[in-house]
């Protein structure tokens, strides 16, 4: 009697193991599930954020341009349009193309002769990896060591980012009769993967409003 009871003791004991088995892989496979979840919802926002950042980086870049006109058209007698140097860049018809700008650029200064200090500073849908639909392609550059990195447009190649950076620019300016308007709305608009970030700005030439 005692031995059987022992074997049927011993028979239970194996069961509740096998059982106590399936119940912790079940509850690891939950939290592997879990984890996994947690990790692509963390690079999703931190993906998130660099398009922010780079949105917001655009509409910093088209005021930087804007402004350095303005310094321009304080210092000179002969006046250019406050949004010359896009309107040089697309040929003379500004909502034409997509553009954008190199953060990187020591050249976004107007020179005395009423253009960029650096021509290739700004980019359009016709230079080299720009598109009409997505703008430029951004890869990663960090030029020395004591120089954070940034994203600047440019070539596939080491650096290469997943996002894609265009500013539009819709202005109702009538060029070359001395009438222009007031505002433009910039949008610039970040790509990457299969999503789209965009922030919409309007900019008001200033310097002519304070001169009214």
């Amino acid at each position: 009697m005692n031995s059987l009871t022992s074997k049927n003791n011993t028979g239970f004991t194996l069961l509740e193991t096998l059982v106590a088995i399936a119940i912790l892989t079940v509850a690891l496979g939950a939290a592997f599930g879990v984890a996994q979840k947690s990790l692509k919802t963390s690079n999703l926002a931190k993906t998130q954020t660099v398009a922010v950042y780079l949105a917001s980086e655009g509409l910093e870049l088209v005021r930087n341009v804007r402004d350095n006109v303005a310094l321009y058209n304080n210092a000179n007698s002969t006046q250019i349009n406050w949004l010359q140097p896009f309107i040089d860049k697309c040929g003379g018809a500004i909502d034409a193309c997509v553009y954008d700008i190199d953060p990187g650029s020591t050249g976004l200064n107007v020179t005395n002769t009423g253009v960029l200090s650096d021509a290739a500073a700004i980019k359009t849908n016709n230079s080299p990896d720009c598109d009409a639909t997505n703008g430029c392609h951004l890869k990663i550059v960090g030029v020395t060591a004591d120089q954070p990195t940034y994203y600047t447009s440019g070539s596939k190649g080491s650096g290469y980012s997943l996002y894609s950076r265009k500013i539009r620019i819709t202005s109702n300016e009538v060029l070359n009769n001395g009438v222009e308007e007031k505002e433009a709305i910039v949008t610039v608009t970040v790509t990457w993967l299969d999503q789209t970030f965009a922030l919409t700005e309007s900019f008001h030439n200033w310097q002519q409003i304070s001169a009214n």
